[in-house]
Order: structure tokens, then C-alpha cells, then sequence
């Protein structure tokens, strides 16, 4: 579990996505079948199945469509990271593993997004079992949101680098930006040769 957990240790996450995967880790959210008794709501509101733990966070079709039109989007990144493109899977989406048994761990723009996901997969899991007030109430307007929240934060993590870069005490200030991006993010984000403007190799639209 330790290892699980310092895997994601480096990437530009919020606290409550870090609550969120150790819980996700230990099976330790709130779902249908946790409760009992006679005010009990133990079934999915979406599809009526046995709401589980792994349902909420896999099988649903709320978070199955998020998991398959991810690994979609990403096809050709884990091609071009000369990785074979994975199928969804308890081990990839909800630990953060690759789901061949092999120790090496996914990609860092995976374990990114895998934690954006799961993050948003609860919230919207938890406003279905407390009656809340849908602020996503459909998979695409899910997936939609998480796209643009996984752009944000590369954004964000590229404006940390450069930052770190200027300051000139830094250990960081003698690495190129270019480098240190390739370090942190391989193909998915790349800067220009001037090192002041970033592109990410994804785009809202695409398929």
C-alpha cells in the first residue's frame, strides 16, 4: 500500500485526490453495500446493481464510460510511449498499476489523470447516495470536465517548472524546462525550443 501511495508522491495532485486513492486503496468509501438496515439504499441509482466498491469505481456505467473514453483518448500516447494501449482495469484505473503483473509503474500523465478520475468519480458516486444536487449528471459532461482539469494541471505544473528554473539558487535553475518536462510528463507535453510555451500532445476533441 505504501508503494501504491508514494507512486503518485510527485505529481501536481489536490489533497482530496490523495484522500480519495488511499481510500479508493482500502476500500474505505461510503457504498450502497456498507449500509443496513431498513432505510438502506444498497442498489446503484444509475443501473440498480449492487453498489460495491469496485462497482462505484469501475463497472457503473458512470465510471466504466470515464475509464473507456480515457484509454481511448490516450491510444496513441501509450503507443507512442511504446507501451501496448490497456484495456480498463481494477489494476490500472483504481490502484494506479499496470495491469500486466509487471512492477513498472503507468506513465505519470496516466497516474495523473487516474487520480483526477477517481476524485470525480466519487464526488459524483457520493451526491447519488446523499441526494445532493448533480453537479455532472451525465458521463460526458463527466469525462468532459476531468479533460479539462487534467489540462489545467499540467498547465499549472509547467508554470511551477519554469518558476523553479528562474530562481537562481535553485538546483533546478541549471536543468533545462524542456528537460525536466520530458523528466515529469514523456510525450504528453512538450515545450518549444525557447522553453517559454508548452503544448500538450491531446486535445479536448479528440477522439
Amino acid at each position: 500500500m505504501a508503494k501504491l501511495k508514494s507512486m503518485g508522491s510527485s505529481l501536481p495532485l489536490m489533497q482530496q485526490e490523495v484522500w480519495v486513492h488511499t481510500k479508493v486503496l482500502h476500500k474505505a468509501h461510503m457504498v450502497g453495500s456498507h449500509q443496513h438496515g431498513p432505510t438502506a439504499q444498497q442498489q446503484c441509482e444509475v443501473c440498480q446493481e449492487l453498489d460495491t466498491h469496485e462497482h462505484a469505481f469501475m463497472h457503473c456505467p458512470m465510471a466504466a464510460y470515464v475509464w473507456q473514453a480515457l484509454l481511448a483518448w490516450t491510444k496513441h500516447l501509450w503507443e507512442a510511449e511504446k507501451l501496448t494501449p490497456p484495456e480498463p482495469s481494477v489494476a490500472l484505473c483504481m490502484l494506479g498499476l499496470m495491469p500486466t503483473g509487471k512492477s513498472k509503474s503507468p506513465p505519470n500523465w496516466w497516474l495523473l489523470m487516474q487520480r483526477i478520475s477517481l476524485r470525480w468519480i466519487w464526488v459524483t458516486h457520493a451526491q447519488r447516495l446523499y441526494g445532493d444536487d448533480m453537479m455532472y449528471g451525465d458521463p460526458q459532461a463527466l469525462l468532459s470536465h476531468i479533460k479539462s482539469e487534467f489540462f489545467s494541471r499540467l498547465e499549472w505544473d509547467w508554470r511551477r517548472i519554469m518558476h523553479k528554473h528562474a530562481m537562481p539558487h535553485s538546483a533546478t535553475a541549471k536543468q533545462w524546462p524542456q528537460a525536466m518536462l520530458k523528466h515529469r510528463w514523456g510525450k504528453v507535453a512538450t515545450c518549444n525550443t525557447q522553453g517559454n510555451e508548452v503544448s500538450v500532445w491531446l486535445t479536448m476533441e479528440q477522439e
